[in-house]
């Protein structure tokens, strides 16, 4: 697995196998850092063929709705103009995580994505295997 980058807020990484960009989220990130890391994914993801995407958000703070709204009309759309096919949330958390996640859940419908939520990375990798066995 290569670091694409790295910051005290999160790291992102590239697994060739999987196809997959990975983002880990670690700490307090403002507005500017959540879009800039959305960002530098989506250009790397236009360079690098990437099928699959997971974000570790279990140590993320809250969204903004104007970020969230952001998300699902900017970082979402380029995304799946690059080719993504399926994305993977894992999550535990509270209720206003879970809103934040299902408006996302809702919105990777019109991209022609599969987004499912885990709560541990591995499972998740299993179901990129799996379905890139398919």
């Amino acid at each position: 697995m290569k670091t694409v980058f790295s910051t005290e807020y999160v790291d992102i990484f590239h697994d060739e196998d999987l196809r997959m960009l990975k983002l880990i989220w670690k700490a307090f990130h403002n507005s500017e850092q959540y879009r800039d890391t959305f960002m530098r994914a989506v250009d790397y993801a236009s360079e690098n063929k990437m099928e699959n995407f997971l974000s570790d958000v279990r140590k993320q703070q809250v969204i903004s709705p104007t970020d969230r709204k952001w998300f699902e009309t900017v970082a979402m759309p380029g995304a799946a103009e690059n080719g993504l096919k399926r994305a993977a949330i894992i999550f535990t958390g509270g209720v206003f995580k879970k809103y934040y996640l299902n408006h996302i859940f809702a919105n990777s419908k019109k991209f022609k994505m599969t987004l499912k939520f885990f709560t541990t990375v591995k499972d998740a990798e299993d179901w990129f295997k799996k379905s890139m066995a398919e």
